[in-house]
């Protein structure tokens, strides 16, 4: 390589540095989005939903898993990894105002799906969802 060449290379480098940082065009600021990472909420604000799983008998049904899956166009990503319900049947997430389906499981028993809402500015939302043993 001649002298010139090698001159530049450190000048190339820095541009592609530059690019990189700017955001590949996006203007300042500016978080660029895809589909896999939807706008994110426009506050922290957060609603505990907070549920009953019974079955047949009104009985509490202890250690089921309950999945929020999001219903908003644009869909929130989840907070944490899985809630199971506790003795009394009872789990709570805390999740950003929206239209959510919590999807409801456990082994011995049919799966459930209860639709919940609730807006800017509640506290919680309380709810109850009948589960099924499996014939």
């Amino acid at each position: 390589m001649s002298l010139p060449v090698l001159l530049r290379i450190p000048a190339l480098l820095a541009a592609g540095l530059a690019l990189f940082l700017s955001g590949c065009g996006s203007s300042a600021g500016e978080q660029p989005t895809t589909p896999e990472t939807p706008d994110p909420p426009a506050s922290n604000e957060r609603v505990a939903f907070i549920g009953t799983v019974l079955d047949e008998e009104q009985r509490p049904v202890s250690g089921a898993l309950a999945v929020p899956e999001s219903r908003d166009t644009s869909p929130y990503p989840v907070p944490e990894i899985a809630v199971y319900t506790n003795e009394q049947g009872v789990f709570t997430w805390h999740l950003p105002p929206g239209s959510w389906d919590f999807v409801i499981s456990k082994p011995g028993y049919e799966t459930a799906r209860h639709a919940v809402s609730a807006t800017a500015g509640q506290k919680e939302v309380r709810f109850t969802v009948n589960i099924r043993k499996k014939q």
